[in-house]
């Protein structure tokens, strides 16, 4: 796949994500309501740092990054739910879907390596902030 269609399709699930993060942010309730409304927060605020460096590097390759305006077509995240789900539910999705982003970011660096070194690093790098951010989440459902 060529470099900004890799970066594009990350683009997109980054956005269809940061969506979902920052609903779950508004909907969170229960008893861990202020700590995960601030993570969720976080969340939804570095998924858009992630798509702000995508973007920038597409337009670096001198192309136009897909004006993505909905969750269609975001093939890596699921759609958001219609019924903000438990707080218990939202960390397992987010989790979830962070490492799908992850998984992502590795392949799409790995067939980048040889070829276009700068959009590789910038891969590998948000697969790193990826896979913390899953770690942190998953860190919220330990017993």
């Amino acid at each position: 796949m060529p470099p900004v269609q890799l970066l594009d399709t990350l683009l997109h699930n980054v956005l269809a994500l940061s969506l979902k993060a920052q609903n779950f942010h508004w909907n969170v309730v229960g008893p861990h309501f202020g700590p995960l409304h601030k993570l969720f927060g976080k969340q939804y605020e570095s998924l858009q740092d992630a798509a702000d460096l995508l973007a920038e590097r597409i337009r670096a390759l001198d192309a136009f990054p897909h004006p993505h305006n909905s969750n269609e077509g975001a093939a890596g995240v699921d759609p958001i739910p219609s019924k903000p789900p438990s707080w218990r539910k939202m960390l397992e999705i987010l989790a979830a879907e962070h490492e799908k982003l992850g998984n992502f970011a590795n392949s799409a660096s790995s067939e980048l390596a040889s070829s276009d070194a700068a959009s590789a690093n910038l891969l590998a790098d948000l697969q790193m902030g990826f896979e913390k951010a899953a770690w942190m989440l998953r860190s919220h459902l330990e017993s």
